[in-house]
Parts: C-alpha cells; sequence; structure tokens
C-alpha cells in the first residue's frame, strides 16, 4: 500500500502569498525603478544609473542565497531519513512517500542543485558588477 501525504492547506497559502510578493517586486522594478534608471541614461548621468543597475543585479542574485540555503537544509534532511518528503514534512500536493535509496538520491540532486545555485548567486553578482565596470572604461 502507498503512504501518501496530503496536501496542507496553509503551505499552498504561504506559497501564493509569497508568489504574490515576488511578483510585487518585479512589478515595482519594472514600472518605477527602470524607467527612473532609463531616465537617468538620458540625462547622461550615467554613473547614478550603473549604481542603481548593479544594486538591482546584485540584490536579485544575492536573494536567491536564501533560497538555496532552505533547499540545501531540506536535502539534508531527505538523506539523513532516507525518506522523501522527510518526516512530517508539509506539502503542498498530495505527495507519494518514497523511500530508501531512492529517496536519499532525490536528496542528493538537491543538496547538489543548491550548492550550484549558491555558487551561481555569488558568481553572477561579482561578475555583473565587473562587467558594468568594465563597460565604463
Amino acid at each position: 500500500m502507498e503512504e501518501i501525504i496530503k496536501a496542507d492547506q496553509s503551505s499552498k497559502i504561504k506559497v501564493f502569498i509569497f508568489t504574490i510578493i515576488i511578483i510585487s517586486i518585479f512589478l515595482v522594478l519594472n514600472f518605477i525603478l527602470f524607467p527612473q534608471i532609463r531616465f537617468w541614461i538620458e540625462q547622461n548621468q550615467i554613473l547614478k544609473a550603473t549604481k542603481a543597475i548593479k544594486i538591482i543585479l546584485v540584490a536579485l542574485f544575492i536573494g536567491i542565497i536564501p533560497f538555496a540555503i532552505q533547499m540545501a537544509i531540506i536535502a539534508i534532511r531527505i538523506i539523513k531519513s532516507k525518506q522523501f518528503p522527510y518526516p512530517n514534512q508539509k506539502v503542498i500536493k498530495d505527495t507519494k512517500i518514497i523511500y530508501g535509496e531512492k529517496a536519499e538520491l532525490k536528496g542528493k540532486i538537491l543538496l547538489i542543485l543548491s550548492i550550484l545555485l549558491i555558487i551561481f548567486a555569488i558568481y553572477s553578482s561579482f561578475f555583473s558588477i565587473s562587467l558594468i565596470d568594465s563597460l565604463l572604461i
């Protein structure tokens, strides 16, 4: 008999609210900050514009890191328990429980992806700054 963890309604609501917040941030960037940056460029205030672009890019890339850390924590719990989802984990849709090597493999893949995401975020933030600086020279 398959074991299934039922979806948690409060988790669904939290994911929905989080999604609305992320969309709101991107709308603010799109309709307020980007037009302001465009205005600075048109007014030949290049240093102001590039400083704003650097801050936005670094914030976006560094903003990925907390999610990658949370992914790593979940991955470690899956690996330790050899169960996916790990015991008492809340899920947003009905999920079949996987045990043993398959669960451990999922946990290891998730851990590798979270580490790669952290490396990508750090590298990209430094790369974007150096790229913008090199364009100004």
